[in-house]
């Protein structure tokens, strides 16, 4: 199950690299997979996420359409924004405690910042490879230390498609 969720989540990133409105669907088959193998390993932020991901994969299909236009945030916008994802991640924190969540503050963060970085990628903003970049790291340790190694070969993949995104 793990290998299935793996391929359609990998599918899914490629095909938004190539701004194919057919992510959405692979988006949403990836994250319910993962969504089940999160709770099974008690990552609850983890799993929260990939229902958000779901949400989030159908909001972008039923609002894709084949322009893929990437809006420019300023200064400004983004300094809120990351405001934003820090306080977020200190809220989900103190949830994900009281939850005796397996890795909580880490846990935390990645829920928080791939939730920002999710809505960043549904509105075609391109700085959301950054938060992808920091999401992806900790993932790695994260999915190592709960036992989901085969995991940790997506999100090696997916940082180095989070570095490209940024110099494309």
């Amino acid at each position: 199950m793990e290998i299935l969720a793996i391929l359609t989540s990998l599918a899914y990133t490629v095909l938004y690299l190539l701004e194919s409105a057919w992510c959405w669907p692979l988006a949403i088959v990836g994250s319910a997979i993962y969504f089940y193998l999160c709770r099974k390993a008690n990552l609850q932020g983890e799993s929260w996420l990939q229902l958000f991901y779901v949400g989030f994969a159908i909001f972008g299909w039923m609002n894709s359409d084949s322009s893929f236009e990437h809006p420019v945030w300023d200064f400004k916008q983004h300094l809120i924004f990351l405001l934003g994802s820090i306080i977020l991640w200190q809220l989900f924190f103190l949830v994900l405690k009281k939850r005796n969540s397996a890795l909580p503050q880490l846990d935390a963060f990645v829920l928080a910042f791939a939730l920002a970085g999710t809505a960043l990628q549904i509105l075609y903003i391109e700085s959301n490879w950054y938060y992808f970049i920091a999401v992806n790291s900790i993932s790695i340790y994260t999915y190592w230390m709960r036992g989901l190694k085969k995991s940790i070969v997506l999100y090696l993949v997916y940082l180095g498609l989070s570095i490209y995104g940024i110099i494309q």
